[in-house]
């Protein structure tokens, strides 16, 4: 796992397990949002594009969206923080010593 040396460098340093939950989930938060932000139009526009060629129209709505990037941000979180509970827990005194 890459993200958790940064975890054990700081657990070795005295952080709690919190502040190595919330350092390494911001940033993936980070970026969850930054795509969505710049995916979720692209997709509106190709949605729009395709479904105007068919003989019924139907509008995509907003909440299909939002309940995609709000369950996706969800799944990201929840294995983020498993694995980053579990690296925090770990001693790093085992870590090294494997190293």
């Amino acid at each position: 796992m890459v993200f958790s040396y940064a975890g054990w460098v700081r657990k070795v340093a005295g952080a709690s397990v919190w502040n190595i939950l919330t350092m390494i989930s911001s940033g993936y938060t980070k970026l969850i949002v930054i795509a969505f932000a710049i995916g979720a139009p692209f997709a509106y526009w190709l949605m729009q594009q395709w479904l105007d060629a068919f003989a019924y129209k139907v509008t995509p709505s907003w909440w299909i969206f939002a309940t995609a990037g709000l369950s996706t941000l969800l799944a990201a979180m929840l294995i983020t923080s498993y694995h980053s509970v579990k690296a925090a827990r770990t001693n790093p005194v085992d870590v090294l010593r494997d190293e």
